[in-house]
């Protein structure tokens, strides 16, 4: 999960209307990229006392993950 937390610093410095963005989709997948990614904004965000975004996690039907 460190790995995604990088990646999502990195992101939030090269976007510059971060604290604007409303929704974020998301695969589920086994939900370690989807924890840091709502980690990375909640602990962004709230710092700020700004409104987190709404998170929608999708996943295929037929998803092993699923099952």
């Amino acid at each position: 999960m460190d790995v995604y937390k990088v990646v999502l610093r990195e992101t939030i410095v090269l976007e510059p209307k971060f604290d604007r963005i409303t929704h974020v989709l998301l695969c589920g997948g086994v939900g370690s990229i989807t924890a840091a990614v709502f980690q990375c904004f909640h602990n962004r965000l709230k710092k700020a006392s700004r409104e987190i975004a709404r998170f929608v996690v999708v996943e295929p039907s037929e998803a092993d993950c699923l099952l």
